[in-house]
């Protein structure tokens, strides 16, 4: 295969062996290994069905977000069907079927439509001298129907884009081709560097085409791509006895052999509506949790049920781990723990103990804030995790730098984390008052990794002190401090430990193990000397005078998914001005005398849809104007994804820069609602006495109206007026709030209306070197969680105005790539920006500061250089952003306040 002997072909193919998308109808798809002076050649044959659904490219908010909120407007306005009620805005909107798509549109669509990106390689993006395809996620490769479609439909086809986008029906070839890194570079030798291979590290691909993206990879469409070299070399020689020793097959004094562990939350289900209308791979996903609707399944290598591995006392294994997930409930911490656990039906997290002679299981309590534990007769009982060591991150083996400044590979002894401290307090919020985040973070023999992190782990069998055999349990636990609270426990494999010793059964000197093996150019650490703009020629192109200057930018992710999006008032002066807008309110208003604020909507005389909780204010008046429960406000940089931006990241050629990256999701805080058990009377009564409450929601009841279009993620909560205020802020005022007396006629407290989430940022084409992770505590204030610096290609952005700062080599290629959310359905509404290389100066776009940070700087320090978002910065950022593609759309357009309402203080 990398001779070019032969070539891999991947079939894409739909509903074959019980996943939605697939290669081959397998999941994980076949593993590419391969060393880093070689090319892989690929086919990709797309042998899907015909795209069968429409999209929006009207200047709008998306209607295929959330059901039957704006939606209704929107479907009245295509079709005509008045099943919502009247008074709705009328809203443009203008359909186009998928496959006349040309155009990498924000927003679900075009399901069938595929590609192919090697996640973590440093190849060229685009397209190769001959034709050929590199890693060029903007290729289109369509399904044959739609491409003869296209033909036949000439005046149908939107070729927005026809200077960036490329469609290709059925068939496209890639030459992945490896090697030759920083070729005619000055190495830190002071030698020119030739034929340096492309260091050796675990990585993965998977399909990238915009709009498809989450349907593909979230039905299980990814495989490992395994490069090959040197430290695989070193540790073959010293483990195993032979540099060359198979991989796959105990070798040597230490039974040493490697093993992938392939973890992903993967959506099964029916085709029906795959495109246009549904953005996750599962349609019946859209339905409410009561309803029973398919979730999100782990599994690991392809199949539900864990692995077992048999070691003897004494051995050795490596164990490459990749989280594949691609969805907000994907993060995840990974712990070898001693004994047998086991997961129940509710993917919670159980010990399994044999010794009253039968079988019983215990529930272990597996939080971010405490030790993992659980009871057994009356008592509490630690969970002990075994020791491991990590070789490697995102495919980079770990570079630690000396003080002399000299940089070496290293071993890192996973028990030393926080000096082998866990946290220990009351509840999650602990975690974030001052002093406490490191530890919620960083656990002792555990590995916090977002989605598509990867990481390579060494594990020792200990003896067997007496014992016939001993059972550890690989897992995946949920990591709320960064995930979702819905996030699943996984049991990756069992290990059992048995058997007569290996013969070097004593403890191995894993920090030993890499001696003497010189790290690759690529893989140093990025210095000072590397971001400051020293030649006259670059200084004289970018205009910059005298004095030290570094290359630095800011990239700010922002914005909320549909869930609890603030409810936004229009300008007054706008609607002084525009009288006939004042009923730009998306929904059937009640009465002004109702106390009912449950509306019923009918079809052919069957309830089918509620329209819920609907406030007026005291006065009776509605408000003015409210967002659309469904829209996707997520932008880097305010800008929606846009292939051909002119203002997109642009860095040059064989230099390096320091970036800030910001995530202003934030959370956001609102009156508590009436207790569902109170009167009528009661929440009249609470309403009145808490006059900022603005509030609906709308849910399914029971079915769907018939004829209604299939959604992807209707909305199952409640908007309301909300506050932009740290945790401290809002705990304040719930202090002076009394409780006592009859809770309906006291002023409520506040709780969290709107849900931030944090970003996994995942950059194409080149790994950062990571300085730190700075998490807001609950005052607000910069806490750096990063242990030390370290490679990675995918970094996790704290919400609520988190950053992350690293440094980056813009190496080898000049070209267009993108950074993006790895949250996929983020990236498919729009969280990707365009980046480019370019080989002049004058078109670079970096801003030169006199000043960057250090791996020791203090937060005031960072603060000082790259700033520090307030509240009311990260809230203007998350509701406002431009869509430069067919859309045309500027959000949230005319007339919309953008400023938060002002908090209260008691």
């Amino acid at each position: 295969m990398p001779d070019g002997s032969a070539q891999l072909v991947q079939q894409v193919v739909e509903n074959q062996g019980g996943f939605r998308f697939s290669y081959g109808g397998k999941s994980p798809g076949d593993t590419i290994r391969m060393r880093g002076d070689e090319t892989l050649f690929v086919r990709i044959e797309n042998q899907l069905g015909k795209d069968v659904g429409k999209s929006p490219t009207g200047p709008n908010p998306d209607p295929n977000e959330g059901y039957p909120g704006p939606e209704g407007a929107m479907l009245k306005t295509v079709s005509g069907d008045d099943r919502y009620g009247d008074e709705l805005n009328r809203i443009p909107v203008v359909l186009r079927h998928d496959w006349a798509l040309g155009e990498h549109l924000n927003g679900v669509h075009s399901a069938h439509v595929t590609n192919m990106h090697s996640h973590g390689l440093h190849v060229a993006p685009g397209k190769n001298e001959n034709a050929t395809h590199s890693d060029d996620i903007f290729l289109r490769v369509v399904p044959q129907e739609d491409a003869e479609a296209i033909a036949a439909n000439p005046d149908l086809y939107a070729r927005y884009q026809e200077d960036r986008d490329e469609i290709i029906g059925s068939n496209a070839d890639f030459e992945f081709r490896l090697g030759n890194v920083m070729e005619g570079i000055v190495g830190p030798d002071g030698q020119v560097i030739r034929n340096l291979p492309h260091p050796p590290g675990t990585h993965w691909y998977h399909p990238h085409s915009h709009g498809a993206t989450q349907n593909q990879v979230a039905s299980g469409m990814a495989g490992f791509f395994l490069v090959t070299g040197d430290v695989d070399e070193l540790i073959n020689e010293r483990l195993a006895g032979d540099a060359g020793a198979a991989w796959d097959q105990k070798t040597g004094d230490y039974d040493y052999r490697e093993r992938s562990v392939f973890l992903q939350r993967v959506m099964r289900g029916p085709t029906a509506n795959i495109s246009g209308n549904s953005t996750g791979p599962d349609p019946d996903a859209k339905k409410s949790k009561k309803s029973g609707g398919t979730k999100a399944q782990p599994i690991v290598n392809g199949t539900t049920e864990p692995g077992i591995i048999t070691m003897r006392p004494g051995a050795i294994e490596r164990w490459r781990v990749l989280n594949g997930s691609v969805d907000g409930n994907g993060y995840m911490r990974v712990a070898l723990l001693e004994g047998e656990f086991a997961d129940d039906s509710s993917s919670a997290l159980q010990k399994v103990d044999y010794s009253s002679g039968e079988r019983a299981e215990y529930p272990v309590a597996a939080t971010d804030y405490a030790p993992i534990s659980y009871e057994q007769d009356g008592s509490t009982v630690l969970v002990q995790k075994a020791d491991l060591w990590q070789l490697s991150w995102d495919g980079v083996t770990r570079v630690v730098t000396a003080d002399d400044g000299s940089s070496s590979y290293q071993l890192r002894d996973l028990s030393t984390i926080n000096d082998g401290v866990e946290p220990d307090f009351e509840s999650f919020t602990d975690c974030y008052k001052p002093g406490n985040l490191n530890l919620c973070y960083n656990r002792p023999n555990e590995l916090y990794m977002v989605d598509a992190n990867r990481a390579d782990l060494l594990f020792q069998a200990p003896a067997l002190d007496g014992a016939e055999q001993t059972i550890y349990t690989l897992v995946a636990l949920p990591a709320v401090i960064g995930g979702m609270r819905e996030s699943t426990t996984k049991i990756l494999a069992y290990i059992v430990v048995s058997g007569d010793p290996v013969p070097g059964a004593a403890a191995y000197a894993f920090d030993e193990l890499l001696d003497g093996l010189a790290v690759s150019p690529y893989e140093l650490p990025v210095g000072d000397d590397e971001l400051e703009i020293s030649t006259p020629a670059e200084r004289a192109a970018r205009d910059i005078g005298d004095g030290t200057a570094y290359r630095t930018r800011v990239v700010r992710y922002a914005g909320w998914g549909s869930a609890a999006q603030p409810l936004t008032n229009a300008n007054a002066e706008y609607i002084s001005a525009n009288p006939d807008k004042e009923k730009l309110t998306y929904y059937t208003p009640p009465a002004v005398d109702s106390t009912n604020y449950t509306l019923p909507v009918s079809s052919d005389d069957q309830t089918g849809v509620a329209i819920t909780n609907i406030r007026r204010f005291p006065s009776g008046d509605l408000p003015k104007v409210i967002l659309p429960a469904g829209t996707r406000t997520m932008n880097i940089d305010g800008q929606k994804f846009f292939p051909t931006d002119e203002d997109a990241p642009r860095m040059l050629l064989n230099t390096s820069e320091e970036w800030a990256v910001y995530n202003h999701s934030l959370e956001t805080y609102s009156v508590t609602l009436p207790d569902s058990s109170w009167t009528p009377e009661q929440v009249q009564e609470y309403v009145t006495n808490n006059p900022e409450l603005v509030y609906y929601q709308f849910d399914y009841v029971d079915e769907q109206p018939d004829g209604a279009p299939d959604s992807p993620q209707p909305y199952f909560g409640i908007h309301r007026t909300a506050y932009a205020m740290t945790r401290a802020q809002a705990n304040a005022v719930n202090a002076q709030r009394s409780t006592d007396g009859d809770p309906w006629a006291t002023k409520g407290q506040l709780d969290i209306a709107t849900s931030a989430v944090d970003h996994p940022f995942h950059i194409h084409q080149n790994p950062v070197w990571q300085m730190r992770m700075d998490v807001p505590d609950e005052n607000g204030d910069m806490v750096n969680v990063l242990s030390e610096p370290r490679w990675a290609d995918v970094v996790d952005l704290p919400r609520n105005g988190g950053r992350v700062v690293f440094r980056s080599r813009f190496m080898d290629f000049e070209g267009e790539y993108v950074n993006h959310c790895h949250i996929l359905l983020h990236e498919d509404n729009g969280m990707m920006q365009r980046i480019m290389v370019v080989g002049n100066a004058v078109n670079s776009n970096y801003v030169p500061r006199d000043t960057v940070i250090a791996a020791d700087s203090s937060v005031t320090d960072v603060d000082s250089i790259y700033g520090k978002p307030s509240p009311t910065d990260s809230w203007k950022r998350s509701m406002s952003f431009v869509d430069g593609n067919a859309t045309g759309q500027v959000y949230p357009g005319e007339g919309f306040d953008t400023t938060p309402p002002e908090p209260p203080t008691e």
